[in-house]
């Protein structure tokens, strides 16, 4: 290969990391100005009420809504919050925030798949509950799931239970 070969070749690489690279900036960019208005219209309405946290709003996932069946569901990034009086669970795109009352709560369990999903290393929280006399079942992913559990557990009353299944132990 001679020089001019290598030099035009050399050109052609820069060329192309740079799109890649402004490709993922503005993919980034884009992403987090839709992070921060997510935050901005739950995180911070929130802190604006004085809202009392018992686990301070922390990244997680949005497994789904039994009642909107496996089909329909649309998982998302989100917050997760628990307050004095109840579990707050939100999705970042398409924007929803639900909040599940301690009262409205009949169940807590851990399981590796909620709604057709699957989660192998952090399981899903899945809170069974009744809202204007209709049963259903939130699940959500956040990474220290134990401290989610011990918090609902005591200001619940309720006892989780563990419906992880290990296969081949």
């Amino acid at each position: 290969m001679d020089m001019d070969n290598l030099i035009w070749l050399s050109g052609v690489i820069f060329v192309i990391m740079m799109v890649v690279f402004l490709v993922i900036r503005v993919f980034t960019t884009r992403i987090n100005r839709v992070w921060e208005k997510h935050r901005a219209e739950t995180v911070g309405k929130w802190e604006a009420e004085d809202i009392e946290y018992i686990l301070e709003p922390m990244g997680g996932q949005f497994g789904g809504l039994e009642s909107m069946g496996k089909k329909k569901v649309i998982r998302g990034v989100g917050f997760v919050a628990l307050t004095n009086k109840d579990l707050r669970v939100t999705r970042s795109t398409p924007s929803e925030q639900w909040i599940v009352n301690f009262r409205q709560m009949k169940k807590i369990t851990i399981r590796h798949y909620f709604l057709g999903k699957r989660s192998d290393k952090v399981p899903f929280v899945v809170i069974r509950f009744a809202k204007n006399g209709k049963k259903d079942r939130l699940g959500f992913l956040v990474k220290n799931y134990e401290a989610w559990i011990e918090a609902l557990e005591e200001e619940t009353g309720l006892t989780a239970k563990d419906e992880r299944v290990t296969l081949g132990k």
